[in-house]
């Protein structure tokens, strides 16, 4: 079985002989100095360059013996076909947004519009993930996104959106309704390209932040056109949240996501209970950030089963083999809960030790 159909079994819920590993891409990108060195293709230029990217994107799965390649190395590119201005970063970080077009959150003349004119990088992306499925047939090719609250968040300063939650929630939806259809098409272009997943990171639409009321009311119904946008064009959808997931699981399930890697959990409180008729059981890390031994790997092997996910920090690094600066997540399958498992009918979920 190669990486790419371990992973796209993964996905679609079937046994594996071991869980695949991957760094998602966008966000969490692990393009580490050494593949980079390597292929003689370095950031910022790797942005904006489709062959490189590639290059780039290839050379880091060799380095890491990850289970996917994945592109882009940041999630910027929606927001600046929306008018951000973006610092494209260096050879160590990542671009980010230097200012936001909108000042309030009634101020949508402030958007640009990309279907009238999408950007060069969107072009670069598409391209790269072209090369990338002639170049690395063996391996998945995932593309990524930001979600659209995230989004919302990088054209209109963060705070303000949190704050314009409760104080102007019409306007928000009238800013959610300008970004779904921006991530919606860009995740369906890179399916088109060739990518066998696309990789949703909506990091600003945490329960955390939110909490389970608004994050269903402002992020589950625009997540949802993006995955629904994915799999209507025949791939499945990752999504990335970060932080402690625990109050909005039921809402990913609701998804019908493919698997939803996260930050850390609060392993006391309960995963998911009886009532969903689907569960996301995965594990995860931003690249760059810190390191965790992948779940079931370095612990005698094999498939640790649903409910188990790596959030404890590795020194060593990453048993794939990451390097300096890598991050991996593993990616487990979306099962069926087990109903009265645990207190209250609640399946409880433990990190490997």
């Amino acid at each position: 079985m190669s990486s790419r159909e371990l992973l796209l079994a993964c996905l679609r819920g079937e046994p594996t002989p071991r869980p695949p590993v991957i760094c998602g891409g966008g966000m969490m990108s692990f393009a580490i100095a050494e593949a980079m060195d390597a292929c003689g293709c370095y950031w910022p230029e790797a942005h904006h360059e489709a062959d490189a990217m590639a290059k780039l994107a290839l050379a880091t799965q060799r380095a890491s013996g990850f289970d996917a390649v994945a592109v882009p190395f940041c999630m910027t590119i929606e927001a600046e076909e929306l008018g951000a201005d973006i610092h494209f970063g260096s050879r160590d970080v990542q671009p980010r947004v230097l200012a936001e077009p909108m000042r309030e959150v009634r101020d949508l003349s402030a958007l640009q519009s990309p279907s009238e004119k999408p950007g060069p990088r969107r072009q670069v992306t598409l391209q790269a993930i072209r090369l990338l499925r002639e170049r690395a047939r063996e391996v998945a090719v995932l593309g990524a996104t930001v979600g659209p609250f995230s989004l919302a968040g990088q054209v209109l300063e963060a705070g303000l959106l949190l704050r314009a939650v409760r104080r102007d929630p019409a306007a928000v939806h009238d800013l959610l309704r300008r970004c779904a259809p921006v991530v919606a098409d860009f995740a369906r272009s890179q399916v088109e390209a060739g990518a066998d997943a696309i990789v949703i990171s909506d990091p600003t639409a945490t329960g955390e932040l939110l909490g389970a009321e608004a994050y269903a009311e402002f992020a589950e119904p625009y997540l949802g056109q993006a995955v629904a946008a994915v799999r209507e064009a025949g791939a499945p959808a990752i999504v990335h949240v970060c932080g402690c997931p625990n109050t909005i699981l039921g809402h990913l399930a609701d998804l019908e996501v493919a698997a939803a890697p996260s930050g850390p959990r609060r392993t006391s409180a309960p995963a998911t209970d009886g009532q969903h008729q689907r569960r996301v059981a995965a594990g995860g890390t931003a690249g760059g950030h810190r390191r965790q031994r992948p779940a079931g790997l370095g612990h005698g092997g094999g498939h640790p089963g649903p409910g188990v996910w790596s959030d404890r920090p590795d020194p060593g690094g990453a048993s794939a083999g990451a390097g300096r600066g890598g991050g991996g997540a593993t990616v487990g399958a979306v099962t069926r809960p087990r109903p009265g498992h645990g207190r209250s009918g609640h399946h409880t979920a433990t990190p490997p030790r």
